[in-house]
């Protein structure tokens, strides 16, 4: 009688397969890459938006005489132009909805709540300028509700 083939004993090993690449978890040079980008994405966002701080705190510098051209732009990466168009046009559309809440005088401050909130990230893509106007709009929209009424006026 012939016996059947078995496996050889342990330390045999099955092959195991491998993940894709897409399944499998950042390497730390891919996570470094990505967030360069981000950062990237951000500088060139608040160059766009002329938010750049062109000097170093102190240092007599002449802003005026750096100019920011662009000759061209690769659009060859949709992932960049996307975060960059996000990085520009998202402040200034919710900046937009705090001037309109500001307006209204109705008290509220749902957009710039939004903002704020943390589990969003929206305040990421704002530049100190835009927050700092975010705030300055938020202080206006509870002025124009203490005068609608719509507010105690606590005086001191």
């Amino acid at each position: 009688r012939r016996s059947r083939w078995q496996p050889p004993s342990p330390p045999y090993r099955t092959p195991t397969r491998r993940r894709p690449a897409e399944a499998t978890t950042t390497s730390p040079p891919a996570a470094a890459a990505a967030a360069a980008r981000r950062e990237l994405i951000l500088v060139a966002a608040d160059a766009i938006k002329g938010d750049l701080p062109w000097g170093a705190p102190g240092a007599a510098s002449d802003a005026a005489a750096v100019v920011l051209e662009v000759q061209s732009a690769d659009g060859s990466d949709p992932e960049m132009i996307r975060g960059l168009c996000r990085a520009v046009c998202w402040p200034s559309l919710l900046l937009e909805g705090v001037e309109m809440e500001a307006d209204l005088g109705s008290g509220t401050s749902k957009v710039a709540e939004l903002v704020a909130d943390a589990g969003r990230g929206l305040y990421r893509l704002f530049s100190r300028r835009e927050v700092q106007w975010m705030l300055h709009l938020q202080r206006q929209g509870e002025v124009n509700a203490i005068a609608a009424g719509l507010r105690p006026n606590l005086e001191l």
